[in-house]
């Protein structure tokens, strides 16, 4: 599951804001899915505000992805680059730090 949270913020990250816009442009048009829209997000709003620990920690992730995303730009990285890239660090901290965890259980035991 952790896995797949890294590759789609990786993916969101890289996604050409245009490509974006285009999407909320075509499923914005009718009155139906905008108050769908506004009852989704009021629900989310009040998910986040639940969980503002857990939320904390994600836009901590997301911001200093966005910053790396930044970097490689600025550096001359293509997007695919730059998600592989971001992909191949993220899962590699991830798995450094499970490994750690489990090193930690194991000597505790």
């Amino acid at each position: 599951m952790g896995a797949l949270l890294v590759f789609a913020i990786a993916l969101f990250l890289t996604t050409p804001f245009t490509n974006l816009k285009i999407l909320l442009n075509r499923v914005l048009k009718s009155d139906t899915t905008m108050f769908g829209s506004a009852i989704a997000a009021a629900f989310i709003s009040v998910f986040l505000l639940s969980w503002i620990e857990t939320v904390i920690h994600f836009l901590l992730l997301f911001s200093s992805g966005a910053l790396v995303r930044l970097d490689l730009q600025g550096a001359g990285y293509t997007s695919k680059q730059s998600f592989w890239v971001l992909s191949v660090i993220s899962l590699g901290g991830m798995i450094l730090g499970l490994s750690i965890h489990l090193a930690i259980v194991n000597l505790v035991k």
